[in-house]
Formats: C-alpha cells, structure tokens, sequence
C-alpha cells in the first residue's frame, strides 16, 4: 500500500512568530497557527544585517538568515544561499507542497521550484500619508522608497498563486490572482485580559496611545499630536494626562516627559492595567499601511478610540465613523473629540459596544483562521484530497477561492 503524503509547509517571515514583541510578530504566530493545522510548518526568519549569516534557532527550531541585502536580492535570489538553506533544512525547497510568505521581500530571496505554490501576505503593502503630515527630507525619501516598493511589489505578485491583503482598500483586483482579505485582530492574550479587566473610573482623565515607538508612523503620530492637538486639550481640560505605552529609546521617551502631563514609561508590564486606567485611546496616526491593532485593542478593552481617516479607512465597512469610531484628521477636530470622550464618557458606551459586537463577528481569531486556511487548502488541494483530509464543506470553500 503507497503511503500517504505528509503536508509539508514552508513559512517564511521578517519577524519570528515565536518573538512575541509587535504585531508583525503576532499576525506571524497567528498564520503559523492556521497553517499548522494543515500539516507540518517549518520556518525561516529572513532579515537585513550587516553581513550574511545562517543560524539554527534550536529553542524554537526555526532557521534565522541575516541577509547583507543587496538591491538585485529582490529580483534574482542568491542560489548558493538557497542550497545552504536546503542544507539547514535537511530538505530541498522542491520537497514543500506550499510557501508561504509574510511579505514579498523575505520569500522573494528563495529560488522556489515553479511547481511548488506559493501565498503571500501582504501586510502593511501600501502606504498612505494625511495631508497634515509635515513633510521633512527624511520622510521624504522614506515616502520614495514606499512607493518603489510598493509598484515593485505589484509586479512580484505575478509570481504568487495567491494572496492575502489585510483590508479592502489595499486589494489589488485582478482575475489571476486568488485573494482573501485577513483582517489584523486582537491578540488572544488581549482579548482574554480585556474580558477580565475590570471597570474603574480613572482618578484623572487619561488619554492612552499604545504601539512601538521606535516605528516611524508612531513616532509621527505622538510628536503630531503632543504639538498640535494636547494643547488645544488642556485648554478646556487643564488636568489631562496623556499616557505612551510602548517600547521607545530613552532619549525619546524622556523628551515627551518634558511635555506637561505626559507620561512615557516605555514597555510596560499589564496593558490591562494601563486601558483601565485611562479615560480614552488615541491613535493620531498621520501615516502608515495596514491596519492599526490598537484601535481594536482599544474596542476590546471598552474604550473609546479617536484616530484619523488614514487610520479608520483600513476598518471599513464593519467598523465605521457613524457607529463605532471617532474620527477628525484636523487638529481641532481631533481636541473636541477627545474632549467628548473626557466629558461624556456615558455617551460613548453604545458606540463601544457596537464596535465590540463587530469584532466578535468579523475581527476574531476563529475567523482569521478560517480565511487563512480556506485560500491555503485550495492550493494544497491535491494533497489534502491525497490525504483524505478534505471534506465536501471544505470542497465547496476551495471551488469558491477565485471570487
């Protein structure tokens, strides 16, 4: 009797699904966790450095390659590298049934066989600017690169047998191209702590900003609003703190110190803690790709969130300015916002709770994982019926893959 195929997939990521400390890692871990479910996930990390080297991460038992980046490296692969990675592997790339990418650049520097498929993930894949950006020379030249990349990108995508995009907005149409859209969700973790948090008044009104703040659009969106909105704030609301919870170099964080009434303890501990202690979240976000988490996060802790147009675009059509999110992109706009959630904390608690009832239907773990294997098992098709591992229902899905 021939044995069954085993279900061989390949992973490949800039950020380790197992690292934990953004939310690249977590949509990683959560793909990884979808996929798992179809067979057998080996990884690889990829990313830039200063010299090329391969390392085998015994810990987690993923394969990190630090990559002396070249700009030919994102149209011809470096083979000699590739067979150092079989080698690693203890199998050729040929022996995958799927590749599976998390962005173009990491899974367009290996030489896939063209009979393997392969499904790209295309987070964060264009980037959009507010018009109250201050435009510097330095963001200038990043906006360059994000456009290059961004049409360079399109034309990759040729190479792929299908695709996930994290909202509408960003999905490019096409009539070759199988897509899905995977939203960006709540974390687990999140979502277990925000049903156990309990409500507390905050001794003082606090505005709360959450993310990475060592990532440009972050930083953008903190020095933005400390400027140009917290002072037309304290105008009406003299005792308002604004409270920046991420990891951020020490200079930067002791500069917005300096600022009156802010707070900037870096990483901390509890995020629960800190959305019980504050009033409302803020999420000035002037530019960037994707989708923001931290507006989710913040639905899914009870708080009332005011962030932009660039930002609450990437939610529609299931959460939206009328029913679930405060939205003003003008800087007075955004201060009486912001005011509203201080003053009439009552009010907001109808939009919360609608904005809670559409993460539980479109923005949860459950459905991330049944987008991502639906598009997955129609291109493992011929191995899960190999397998005998498909049944009619996940028949009907594979069939519908190319609306």
């Amino acid at each position: 009797m021939q044995a069954k195929p085993k279900v061989k997939i390949l992973l490949v990521c800039s950020v380790s699904p197992f690292a934990q400390t953004s939310g690249a890692a977590q949509r990683s871990l959560l793909i990884y966790q979808a996929l798992s479910a179809l067979g057998e996930v080996d990884v690889i990390e990829i990313q830039c450095g200063a010299q090329t080297k391969l390392i085998w991460d015994q810990a987690h038992s993923i394969l990190k390659l630090t990559l002396a980046s070249r700009f030919w490296h994102a149209w011809w692969p470096h083979r000699e590298l590739n067979r150092q990675i079989e080698s690693q592997l203890g199998q050729s790339l040929a022996d995958y049934h799927l590749v599976v990418g998390r962005y173009v650049w990491p899974i367009s520097q290996l030489a896939i066989p063209h009979h393997v498929p392969t499904l790209v993930d295309l987070d964060d894949f264009k980037y959009r600017y507010s018009n109250q950006l201050s435009w510097t020379p330095a963001l200038a030249v990043s906006a360059l690169k994000k456009y290059f990349a961004y049409w360079h990108n399109r034309l990759l995508l040729r190479r792929f047998a299908g695709a996930f995009f994290v909202c509408q907005r960003d999905q490019v149409a096409t009539n070759w191209l199988p897509s899905r859209i995977l939203p960006n969700i709540v974390c687990q973790q999140s979502e277990q702590q925000s049903a156990q948090a309990p409500s507390a008044v905050p001794a003082k009104p606090r505005l709360l900003f959450v993310g990475s703040l060592w990532y440009q659009p972050n930083i953008v969106a903190v020095d933005w609003f400390l400027t140009q909105v917290l002072p037309l704030i304290r105008a009406q609301v003299a005792d308002v703190e604004v409270m920046l919870v991420g990891a951020a170099p020490q200079a930067r964080r002791e500069k917005w110190q300096q600022v009156e009434g802010v707070l900037a303890p870096g990483f901390v501990e509890s995020l629960a803690q800190a959305y019980q202690h504050a009033s409302a979240v803020i999420a000035p976000v002037l530019m960037g790709g994707g989708s923001n988490i931290k507006v989710l996060e913040a639905i899914a802790y009870g708080k009332p969130c005011v962030t932009t147009s660039i930002c609450s675009d990437a939610f529609a059509p299931y959460l939206t300015p009328d029913e679930t999110l405060l939205v003003a992109d003008k800087p007075d706009d955004f201060a009486a916002l912001c005011i509203s959630t201080l003053n009439e904390s009552e009010a907001m608690q109808g939009r919360i709770s609608k904005g809670q009832a559409v993460l539980a239907q479109y923005y949860h773990p459950n459905q991330f994982q049944q987008t991502c294997q639906q598009l997955a098992q129609g291109l493992l098709s011929p191995v899960l019926a190999a397998n005998q591992q498909v049944t009619p229902m996940q028949h009907k899905n594979i069939s519908d893959r190319c609306d």
